[in-house]
């Protein structure tokens, strides 16, 4: 009996921590080159405040998620490492000052999510990975300065208006 009870202690203390909090998620914030900042979560691109300028996603980053950039409207340029597998839906939907998009060699980027480029009305040019399957429905719509784009001969999805407008 007490040698179940104190294995129970044990696993609890492993679980909660000496001091009985829960580990919260790792957590860290980059400054974009003009102002403002990005945070990450548990190497997930969540959220912006005010990003002008340059955004260097740091080396163990694997996602962009859902609405990161979402109405960054000074963002102009964007690099993203290796290592990042998926652009969440909404990602840089109104960014509409994002020039620039250059994707680290090696990519390792599989899909671009519904809306990711909505309104990113000064890219021009883009070079998709050659490791995407999929692009969302609405993807880069009104991305209206958009002239030239490379698409892998990978991709077997490309959703609704990925490219209207």
């Amino acid at each position: 009996m007490h040698y179940r009870m104190l294995t129970l202690l044990l696993i609890s203390m492993m679980l909660f921590g000496l001091n009985g909090t829960v580990a919260q998620a790792a957590t860290t914030t980059v400054a974009c080159s003009g102002s403002g900042t990005f945070t990450i979560t548990n190497n997930a691109v969540s959220a912006q405040i005010g990003c002008k300028g340059i955004a260097t996603v740091p080396t163990g980053v694997t996602s962009i998620g859902r609405a990161a950039f979402s109405g960054a409207s000074a963002l102009t340029a964007i690099t993203i490492p290796a290592g990042v597998t998926s652009i969440g839906a909404d990602t840089f939907s109104g960014a509409t000052s994002l020039a620039t998009v250059t994707f680290a060699t090696g990519s390792k980027l599989t899909s671009i999510g519904v809306n990711a480029f909505r309104g990113a009305s000064a890219l021009t040019a883009i070079t998709i990975p050659t490791g995407v399957t999929s692009i969302g429905s609405s993807a880069f719509y009104d991305a209206s300065a958009l002239t030239a784009i490379t698409i892998p001969a990978g991709v077997t999805s490309i959703g609704d208006y990925a490219f209207s407008g």
